[in-house]
């Protein structure tokens, strides 16, 4: 079972609360980028349970603690992080550091451009794998045999009649519309789907947005065109290996 960590701050309880913004849960858990984390007052500064495992790396800590406070904690260059079975008795921070003395260590305070990147990164991260997502779904069956043949019809060269139709097939399969509806959901919260009305017809939008994307992207269909015709060739190299 992992071991949690607490950064302790010469931050104002106040400070550290407006820095956080509303709370989630009474009057001193708040949600972040990378979790909740929960502010704890000390006469002089606070313990930050940040939520992440003891475990960690001390950048990672760092990086923690500049995205939860942002600018409040400009000053401060490093922080001390003990891990939350150590349960000080002391009210101070100074008092503090001293209990905790060699239990913890010490993390440099990311900077607001490391910050920055490091949620730039997540999100790239984060962002659905649409074709992974759609190969995993057909299994390497008929349906991407339809896809390729769509990716070479009208839809190659700007005309979405084909795309339309694939469309109107994979929707029809209960399981394949969820899992697009999970994915455009993601996608929406990311807001690469900006103008996207999630209680219009989601059918009718997607086919709005496919003819969209091939005529002003071409290159986009004709990459997923040459990616399906590979995954179709490899899932063919297959069985023709079988026994």
């Amino acid at each position: 079972m992992s071991t949690l960590a607490i950064a302790a701050l010469p931050l104002s309880p106040e400070l550290a609360r407006d820095a956080l913004g509303e709370p989630v849960e009474g009057e001193d858990t708040f949600e972040t980028a990378f979790g909740l984390v929960r502010v704890e007052a000390l006469a002089d500064g606070i313990k930050l349970h940040l939520g992440l495992d003891f475990g960690d790396e001390p950048e990672r800590f760092g990086l923690a603690v500049r995205i939860a406070l942002g600018d409040a904690v400009d000053a401060i260059e490093r922080v001390l992080v003990y891990p939350e079975v150590a349960r000080p008795s002391a009210t101070t921070y100074a008092t503090l550091l001293e209990e905790i003395g060699d239990g913890g260590e010490w993390a440099i305070v990311a900077s607001a451009e490391e910050a920055e990147a490091a949620l730039e990164d997540d999100d790239e991260d984060d962002a659905p794998d649409l074709f992974g997502a759609l190969q995993a779904m057909m299994g390497g069956g008929g349906l991407m045999g339809q896809v390729q043949a769509a990716m070479a019809g009208g839809a190659m060269a700007g005309g979405t009649n084909d795309l339309a139709s694939l469309a109107q097939q994979l929707m029809g399969n209960a399981d394949m519309r969820a899992a697009i509806q999970q994915m455009g959901e993601q996608l929406m919260k990311s807001g690469a789907l900006e103008g996207l009305d999630p209680n219009g017809d989601v059918l009718a939008q997607a086919q709005r947005l496919a003819g969209q994307v091939a005529q002003e992207h071409p290159e986009l269909l004709e990459d997923l065109g040459k990616r399906v015709g590979a995954a179709n060739g490899a899932a063919n190299d297959d069985e023709e290996e079988e026994p």
